[in-house]
């Protein structure tokens, strides 16, 4: 029996999946048979498939799988919907989408009796999703830690490695094609931001409103923070992170100071990883590249095996309620500010110039102090 199934975006994910399902002998029972896309030039890479009309897509009952790879906000929200309504299984790597609308878009999947999988919403290759669903069965998960974001990860890591500025960092990965052409969703934190919310979401099965995630970027981090923290022994890493504690949820993303000898610290460039907690299992710990045309299509690749062979059918459940970040949080932190003599004494530890480290302090004290904050760092003991 032939699949078919339609791509929406020829782009460098969308096409990773074409090109995975016609050059892998075991996928010859799957065809991709339409390809939404604008641009008619490409016509000739996919044997003239290629439609900008979604309603071809749509309309065709013999489609039965839809992949979303534009990565578009509203629209992809629109087509993934649609899709659903019109009872076709849905794979998405668009972080966006289903970090805002999961609940929805679960409850229109279970209603029509198909699948939405979303493995490479998350770490790009990194079979994470499916696991943290399968883990949470079983397990109360409590803690969730890791680098979900491969451009900020190879900018630090050449900053920390090659001592290079951030200018020359941020431009060596536009070149590599980590970063885009306007990196502000990977340096302000936001990509992370959906991903760890929707793992979140998953973990503790309950649904993360994203606004409500405390997040603080690196666009300011500077050579002289990566040898402040290089003296003490730790390195700079952008961290995403969430834990629970009894009927709260602490969740964020904010570079952190972490020892040199963590897993954390040694994932270098475009590498992520991501560290589980779990009751009975332990310790769960993910690692791979989180970008890049093919580990993110292998991951898509992998949810339409998933729905061909009719396998397991993970699906988000919200069968809890948390308060989220109302818990107050206390730590030692390190700040570069504008003006020294803004910052409270009893707060201060250690300071050099416009440097500091910080006392045991509650973060609502931090947070007094952003207008004066370049950038801080959590320190994790």
């Amino acid at each position: 029996m032939c699949i078919k199934i339609a791509i929406l975006g020829l782009g460098t994910v969308g096409y990773g999946v074409y090109d995975i399902i016609n050059k892998v002998p075991l996928l010859q029972n799957i065809k991709v048979v339409k390809i939404l896309d604008k641009d008619f030039s490409k016509q000739e890479l996919v044997n003239n498939i290629i439609t900008d009309n979604y309603d071809d897509i749509i309309n065709d009952k013999s489609i039965s799988i839809v992949v979303e790879t534009m990565g578009a906000g509203n629209f992809s929200y629109q087509c993934i919907k649609k899709a659903l309504l019109a009872s076709k299984h849905v794979v998405t790597a668009n972080k966006e989408v289903v970090a805002s609308h999961i609940e929805e878009l679960t409850e229109i999947k279970s209603q029509k009796g198909v699948s939405f999988y979303y493995e490479a919403s998350v770490g790009g290759g990194i079979p994470i999703i499916k696991q943290t669903h399968v883990a949470s069965i079983v397990n109360q998960i409590s803690e969730i830690k890791g680098i979900l974001n491969g451009t900020t990860n190879y900018i630090l890591s050449k900053m920390t490695n090659e001592k290079l500025p951030f200018a020359n960092a941020l431009k060596l990965a536009q070149e590599a094609g980590f970063a885009e052409a306007d990196p502000t969703a990977d340096l302000e934190g936001l990509d992370m931001v959906r991903k760890i919310s929707i793992l979140s979401d998953i973990a503790y099965q309950t649904n993360i409103n994203i606004d409500k995630v405390w997040h603080f970027g690196i666009k300011n981090v500077s050579d002289i923070d990566i040898t402040y923290a290089d003296n003490l022994g730790y390195a700079i890493k952008f961290v995403a992170s969430s834990s629970l504690v009894g009927e709260n949820i602490s969740i964020s993303v904010e570079p952190k100071f972490v020892s040199k000898d963590s897993i954390i610290a040694k994932t270098s460039n475009e590498f992520n990883v991501v560290e589980i907690k779990c009751d009975y299992n332990d310790d769960l710990l993910f690692y791979g590249k989180g970008a890049g045309r093919y580990p993110t299509a292998n991951a898509i690749v992998n949810d339409i095996i998933m729905i061909v062979n009719n396998d397991m059918n993970y699906t988000f459940k919200n069968r809890n309620t948390y308060r989220i970040n109302e818990l107050e949080e206390s730590g030692k932190y390190y700040l570069r500010v504008k003006d020294k003599s803004l910052v409270e004494d009893k707060l201060i530890d250690k300071a050099i110039d416009n440097q500091i480290l910080t006392k045991e302090v509650s973060f609502e004290e931090i947070k007094k102090q952003m207008e004066n904050i370049i950038f801080y760092a959590k320190v994790v003991m």
